[in-house]
């Protein structure tokens, strides 16, 4: 019944549809990694949380608004925008970030091709993952944030898997194809994935 009355809900306001729905599986994600877990949509060219749920360390990540612009500054946003056709990715690429444009777009295209996003910023790490419907289109993106200070291998290990079980459990629930949920079924981080999604030099 919980995935058939979202599924019914989010015919209407994904993100408040399913906010409710995804409450417990956020809590879950943040209990199993200790960090910030979140799911956003993307619409009308913005990112928005649909759930958040802090992490149980006393240091943990926290998101002040509901609403992102710079969708880009998001994993969970950069996971979203690489979905789209490549046409509609220069309007989230920001005027100050036009010169590396270039780099956006293979960045973009990295992250379509692999399936998931891996983000660095100067104080923290995220990662994203896509939860999918029965007709293999993303319904929005979960991921967790952790500090930097605390990003290990064996951290980053812990919140690939964990984010990567749930968007895969929550893909199932929502009749995603067989086909596109062996794309999720990756057991760990492949050695030497976390420095390949450094942040494009803009310059």
């Amino acid at each position: 019944m919980g995935v058939s009355a979202a599924l019914l809900a989010g015919q209407g306001d994904v993100a408040e549809g399913l906010s409710e729905f995804l409450e417990p599986w956020m809590k879950r994600l943040s209990r199993e990694t200790g960090e910030a877990a979140s799911a956003f949509v993307l619409g009308d060219g913005l990112a928005r949380i649909i759930t958040f749920q802090p992490g149980t360390y006393a240091l943990t990540i926290h998101f002040p608004k509901r609403i992102w612009h710079d969708v880009l500054s998001l994993a969970t946003g950069r996971l979203l925008v690489a979905e789209l056709p490549e046409y509609e990715w220069p309007q989230f690429i920001s005027d100050e970030n036009r010169t590396g444009k270039s780099k956006w777009t293979s960045l973009l295209r990295e992250i379509h091709r692999v399936g998931y996003c891996i983000c660095w910023h100067p104080e923290q790490l995220a990662m994203a993952f896509p939860v999918r419907n029965r007709f293999g289109r993303i319904m929005f993106a979960v991921g967790a944030s952790a500090p930097v200070s605390r990003a290990t291998p064996d951290q980053c290990a812990l919140m690939f898997t964990s984010i990567r079980k749930i968007a895969c459990d929550l893909s199932q629930g929502f009749e995603c194809p067989n086909k596109l949920l062996k794309t999720l079924a990756i057991t760990a981080l492949p050695d030497g994935e976390i420095e390949s999604f450094q942040n494009p030099n803009i310059g």
